[in-house]
């Protein structure tokens, strides 16, 4: 996820980065600051930054983070979140022509339909999808519409495997015990594997059959006499 960013950056220690190793991550946002941002931080923020084995490091980060206007909070399932849009603000200082632009999509034609009054170009609306992506633990992009689709996609997926309702609801998920495989096998973690193989191999053929159904339709749009009209229910018009 990272490895091309860095690449990109000159990271000398791109190839070994493990965002889960604390000493890996800190020595990283250490050298962003130090090489690229050069920001003009409070003393205090300065120094605990720069203190790797401060025991309230995290905290520090958390208000670097704010200091710099990254729009994700620091949790732990945004630190990957955090970090991706720290280096996209980085190969984005490092490009000349971009150095005076803020970091925003670019305005978008208001078209018909639910998004016609929305601004695609304001800085609120892309915080507001960037907040809904760290909630979805989905990556920062700089263009709220590519954004926006990766958030949408991740809602679709969440609802085809019965975790949300039609409302957004959050569903009780269905647990691994309760999937039936029809055979017995006394190793658990091979007995797991086969029910998570058999729920992907099931929304797999949801998705195949949907499209079957997408495509009788077409055909019997064409083919139908008399003609019939799937979307009015009506045969004959």
């Amino acid at each position: 996820m990272f490895a091309r960013k860095l690449r990109a950056l000159g990271y000398e220690k791109g190839g070994i980065f493990n965002i889960d190793d604390r000493d890996s991550l800190r020595h990283l946002v250490i050298w962003l600051e130090d090489r690229i941002f050069c920001t003009a931080l409070p003393k205090h923020l300065q120094q605990g930054l720069r203190n790797q084995k401060n025991p309230q490091w995290r905290n520090v980060f958390s208000e670097y983070l704010n200091y710099c206007g990254c729009p994700f909070p620091l949790h732990e399932d945004a630190s990957a979140c955090c970090l991706d849009w720290l280096l996209r603000e980085a190969i984005r200082l490092c490009v000349p022509d971009d150095r005076k632009q803020p970091m925003i999509p670019p305005k978008r034609e208001k078209t018909a339909g639910p998004f016609e009054n929305i601004d695609w170009g304001s800085r609120e609306f892309y915080h507001g999808i960037s907040k809904m992506a760290a909630m979805l633990n989905v990556p920062t992009h700089p263009d709220a519409a590519y954004l926006l689709t990766a958030v949408a996609q991740v809602l679709k997926a969440r609802r085809a495997v019965g975790m949300i309702d039609e409302n957004g609801a959050e569903l009780d998920g269905l647990r691994l015990e309760e999937v039936t495989l029809g055979f017995d096998q006394q190793d658990k973690k091979l007995w797991d594997a086969c029910r998570i193989l058999r729920l992907l191999h099931i929304q797999q053929l949801r998705g195949l059959q949907t499209q079957i159904d997408a495509a009788l339709v077409a055909v019997q749009i064409i083919t139908a006499d008399p003609l019939t009209d799937s979307a009015l229910g009506r045969t004959g018009f």
